[in-house]
């Protein structure tokens, strides 16, 4: 990594996304989660680079590689999920790797061949309900395959089957025009920062309602208006947020949670805040990140190797 990047969120310039929409900026106040940067993160991520030459995620031009190392996706995990270990952060690093190049690629896809889009997310979905990789109708979807086994490894039948509950909603949202990314990190801290949550607690409306205030948030950051509308509903979101963090000691003692149990829950919340924080430090340092159009994602018949 290049080193720390973090920025106060207050007091910064106005940025522009390339199409000249205005990206959100200053909240006019302080983020209520600390910046930190995950100290595994300078090892991590010096073999990124390869593994997105070494999947095809990336067009031969040596250009795109150039665009792709400047958006500086080891970063964002890095600040995005400071707790993980060794090999959960560099697990982080390939599944945002994936996400934010796929993202681009679905929205021109479904503009063009709505139908064929259509048939990317429900592979997408497939992909989820085995453990091992499956041959998608793309490249993409294979290698998203694999990601998702090494996301499940070691984790329970209840985190497996909730996980890929709220996976498959977030995949629908494409179709509505979702972010897949956004709404997918929130889903997958549990195993990115290994804090299993007692399935009662991952259930509850608390938690529920983190998990969205998290995901909208850090869409708005990415592209939200910089109107004073906007603005606002960050600044409600963010102490919506507060208050049910307040509130989770009573819940979880309500639910007769172990000191085990509540660590994980508390470990969980904390993941969000830095998830948070860390996405749209990120954001303001890259605020025009320019991703490679990787048609192999898209394209029909999946010419890697893929496991039976």
């Amino acid at each position: 990594m290049r080193g720390e990047r973090g920025m106060v969120v207050g007091g910064l310039r106005p940025a522009h996304h390339e199409n000249g929409s205005a990206m959100l900026t200053s909240l006019g106040f302080p983020l209520p989660f600390d910046l930190t940067v995950n100290p595994h993160s300078s090892t991590v991520s010096e073999d990124h680079p390869g593994w997105a030459r070494s999947i095809g995620l990336l067009p031969p031009a040596e250009s795109w590689y150039q665009d792709y190392d400047e958006a500086d996706i080891p970063a964002l995990a890095a600040h995005a999920v400071p707790a993980a270990a060794p090999d959960r952060l560099d697990l982080a690093m390939r599944v945002l790797g994936w996400a934010f190049v796929w993202r681009d690629q679905l929205p021109r896809l479904a503009a063009a061949e709505p139908r064929l889009a259509v048939e990317h997310v429900k592979d997408l979905v497939a992909s989820c309900h085995t453990a091992r990789a499956v041959r998608g109708n793309s490249h993409g979807v294979c290698v998203w395959a694999g990601l998702w086994s090494e996301l499940l490894e070691g984790m329970t039948r209840d985190w497996d089957v909730r996980a890929i509950r709220s996976f498959t909603a977030s995949a629908v949202s494409y179709l509505h025009g979702g972010r897949l990314d956004f709404e997918l990190v929130p889903v997958l801290l549990e195993s990115l920062l290994d804090c299993e949550l007692p399935l009662t607690a991952h259930d509850s409306p608390q938690l529920r309602s983190l998990r969205w205030i998290t995901s909208r948030v850090t869409a708005w950051s990415a592209s939200g208006a910089d109107d004073q509308q906007t603005l606002e509903r960050v600044r409600e979101d963010i102490r919506a947020f507060e208050r049910v963090r307040e509130d989770l000691p009573e819940m979880m003692a309500a639910l007769e949670l172990d000191k085990s149990e509540i660590d994980a829950v508390e470990r969980y919340v904390t993941g969000l805040g830095s998830w948070m924080r860390g996405h749209h430090d990120w954001q303001q340092a890259h605020p025009q990140p320019r991703l490679p159009e990787a048609a192999n994602l898209v394209s029909p018949a999946c010419p890697c190797p893929c496991p039976d």
